[in-house]
C-alpha cells in the first residue's frame, strides 16, 4: 500500500488542518507583524512542527482568575497605620507611576539591602525560625544542595511546630528537582507545589511562561525580595536582594497569594494572612507584579521603567544580567544619554551563556553611539537587576532589563522613593562600576566580522531567549 493510500495521508492532512485553524488565532493576537509572519511562515511551510510549537511557544500571554482577598474593615483599622499617601502630596513622577500602574503606593516602609548572596540564607534561616504563623516563599531555582537542604530543613522545623509552610517553585527552573527532596518537609505538614503554566487538565499549554519570582513573606510582617536563587553555585555571583518591613508586605503576600491560588487553587483570603502592618520607615514603595496575564504594552514593570528612564534627570545607573532591550527601552535609554544624564548600564564580563552575551553585545552599538556608558562587571558572574534615578528612587526585583523578562515571565519588583535606599544602591552599584571595564565605542567597533556575524545571527533569537 502506497503511502498516498495510507492512514498516514488522512494523519498529515489533519495536522496541516490544524495548522491553517491556527492562522485567525496568528492574526489575531500577534501584535508585531515580523512575529505575525514568521509563525504563519512556520504553519505553513511545516505542517507538524510548525503547530506544536505554536501550540507550545506561540501564545506570549494568558489569562489567570485573580484572587480576591479579605481585609479588615476600614473601620477596625488603626487609623495611625494607614500606610496610603495623599496622591496629591506625592512627588509628581510618583503622581505619575500612580496612574499607571493603577494602584497606590504604601509608605512607612524599610528596605534593607542584601547584596551577598550568603547574607540571604542567613537572613532566610533566622526570618523562618522566628516565624509563628505562616511561611510563604516562592523562587525560579531552588537546589538540592547544601544550602536547599539547609533552607529545606528550617521549613520542615517551621512545619513541625505548627507554622503554615508553602512553598512555590517553577517547574522550568527547577527542572532537575525531584519533589522527594521535600519528603519531610511534606510530612510534617508543609505543602510544596510547581509553578507550572503547562496542565492539560486545566487548559494550559505554554510551557515558556515562566515564574521568574523570587519572594519569601514571614508572618506577613516581613519580606523578602530581589534577584537571588537557592543553590551553592550562585553562592560566587553577584547578586542582589533586600528584607522589606512595614505595609508593602501585605501587597508582597497577595503577590505569593495570586501565584498560589494559581498553582493550587488555594485561595489564601482570611484576614490573618494579611495582618496590619504598622509604619517602621521612611520608604515609599511600590510593589510591582508584572507577566504574561498583563498586555506587554502595560506590563507594569516594563511601563514603569519607561517612566522612571524618560524622567532622569541627574542620573540613571542599570545593573542587568542580561540586556536585550526591546526598541522602546533602547529609544529612551538613548534619549536619556542625549539629553546630558549620566546612563549606565552594567553587565557581566562572563555571562553564564555565552550566547546571552553574543546577544546582548549586538545592542551596544545602538547604546554607545547615543553616548550610554556601558561596563562589563569582571569579578565574577553579574546576576543583580537594579536601578537607581536620581537621588531618591530606586528599584531592585527578579526582573532582568530583556525582551523575555518584560513580556513572558512572571516576574516582580519593588520601586521605592526613598533618599537613604536610594544612597545605599547607588553605593553598591559604586562600587561595582570600579570593578568593571568601560566598554570604549572606538575599539568595540574594530571586534571582528565573525564576532559581528554571531552577535546578528543570535540576535534573531532574542524575543525567546
Amino acid at each position: 500500500m502506497s503511502f498516498f493510500s495510507s492512514r498516514w495521508w488522512w494523519i498529515g492532512g489533519v495536522i496541516e488542518l490544524a495548522g491553517l485553524l491556527l492562522i485567525p488565532h496568528v492574526l489575531l493576537n500577534k501584535r508585531n507583524p515580523l512575529s505575525a509572519l514568521s509563525w504563519l511562515w512556520g504553519l505553513l511551510l511545516f505542517p507538524i512542527l510548525g503547530p506544536l510549537c505554536y501550540v507550545m511557544f506561540g501564545t506570549e500571554r494568558m489569562q489567570r482568575k485573580r484572587l480576591r482577598r479579605r481585609r479588615k474593615p476600614l473601620a477596625k483599622v488603626d487609623p495611625t497605620a494607614l500606610a496610603a499617601p495623599d496622591p496629591t502630596k506625592l512627588p509628581p513622577l510618583a503622581q505619575r507611576l500612580l496612574r499607571l500602574a493603577g494602584k497606590g503606593f504604601t509608605t512607612g516602609n524599610r528596605v534593607a539591602l542584601i547584596p551577598e548572596v550568603e547574607e540571604l540564607y542567613d537572613s532566610l534561616d533566622t526570618a523562618i525560625e522566628a516565624a509563628q504563623r505562616h511561611v510563604h516563599i516562592e523562587f525560579f531555582i531552588w537546589k538540592d544542595d547544601d544550602v536547599g537542604q539547609r533552607l529545606t530543613v528550617a521549613l520542615t522545623r517551621a512545619a513541625a511546630r505548627g507554622v503554615e509552610v508553602r512553598l512555590l517553585l517553577d517547574a522550568v527552573g527547577c527542572l532537575r528537582l525531584s519533589m522527594s527532596a521535600f519528603h519531610a518537609l511534606c510530612a510534617a505538614g508543609g505543602r510544596v507545589s510547581w509553578f507550572s503554566s503547562a496542565n492539560p487538565f486545566r487548559q494550559r499549554w505554554f510551557l515558556h511562561l515562566r515564574n521568574h519570582r523570587k519572594l519569601a513573606v514571614c508572618d506577613g510582617t516581613v519580606a523578602f525580595v530581589g534577584g537571588m536563587n537557592i543553590g551553592r553555585d550562585y553562592a560566587a555571583w553577584r547578586d542582589l536582594h533586600a528584607r522589606v518591613d512595614g505595609p508593602a508586605v501585605t501587597e508582597l503576600q497577595g503577590v505569593f497569594a495570586d501565584d498560589w491560588f494559581f498553582a493550587t487553587a488555594e485561595r489564601l483570603t482570611e484576614i490573618a494572612y494579611y495582618p496590619t502592618v504598622p509604619p517602621v520607615g521612611d520608604a515609599t514603595a511600590l510593589v510591582l507584579a508584572a507577566g504574561p496575564d498583563q498586555e506587554f504594552s502595560a506590563n507594569a514593570i516594563r511601563v514603569t521603567l519607561l517612566a522612571l528612564v524618560g524622567s532622569a534627570q541627574r542620573r540613571l545607573w542599570i545593573s542587568t544580567p542580561y540586556l536585550v532591550p526591546d526598541p522602546a527601552i533602547t529609544a529612551a535609554l538613548q534619549i536619556c544619554a542625549r539629553s546630558g544624564v549620566d546612563t549606565r548600564v552594567l553587565l557581566p564580563r562572563h555571562p553564564d551563556s555565552f550566547y546571552i552575551g553574543h546577544v546582548a553585545r549586538s545592542f551596544y552599538e545602538d547604546l554607545l553611539t547615543a553616548g550610554v556608558r556601558i561596563y562589563e562587571y569582571v569579578p565574577r558572574m553579574l546576576h543583580s537587576k537594579a536601578l537607581v534615578l536620581d537621588d531618591e528612587w530606586s528599584m531592585i526585583g527578579s526582573a532582568n532589563l530583556d525582551i523575555r523578562s518584560l513580556k513572558l515571565n512572571f516576574e516582580l519588583n519593588v520601586l521605592t522613593h526613598c533618599a537613604r535606599t536610594n544612597s545605599a544602591l547607588a553605593s553598591i552599584l559604586g562600587a561595582d562600576f570600579k570593578h568593571a571595564d568601560r566598554i570604549d565605542r572606538a575599539a568595540f567597533a574594530r571586534r571582528s566580522s565573525f564576532r559581528r556575524l554571531s552577535e546578528g545571527a543570535l540576535r534573531l533569537l532574542a524575543p525567546v531567549l
